[in-house]
């Protein structure tokens, strides 16, 4: 799981209605889950590559057996791992770092 927005999500107002959203309502919903990415699966590492394969998704266009993504990954000391995308995915996926917190 993770955010892509660069600032902490705020919760959409509460409905007047549940069950019958405004359009304005469904807007704000919508905003609220767009930069939330959620899925499941599994992966393969071959050399410096990682391959992901989602089997649970919140978009179901990546839950197709043909969608697998992939990266490069590229560690920087002990404890710093980056994700870094592939040519044809860099203007639209940025690079991913993570650190060991001990």
């Amino acid at each position: 799981m993770s955010v892509t927005a660069n600032q902490p999500r705020t919760a959409a107002a509460a409905a007047k209605d549940p069950n019958n959203l405004t359009d304005a309502e469904k807007i704000a919903r919508y905003e609220q889950w767009a930069p939330f990415i959620a899925n499941a699966g599994t992966y393969e590492l071959k050399g410096s590559t990682l391959t992901m394969h989602a089997m649970v998704e919140k978009n179901p266009d990546v839950m197709s057996p043909d969608s697998a993504i992939t990266w490069e990954i590229k560690m920087e000391g002990a404890n710093t791992l980056w994700l870094i995308p592939p040519a044809d995915r860099a203007a639209t996926s940025r690079r991913v770092k993570f650190t060991r917190v001990e």
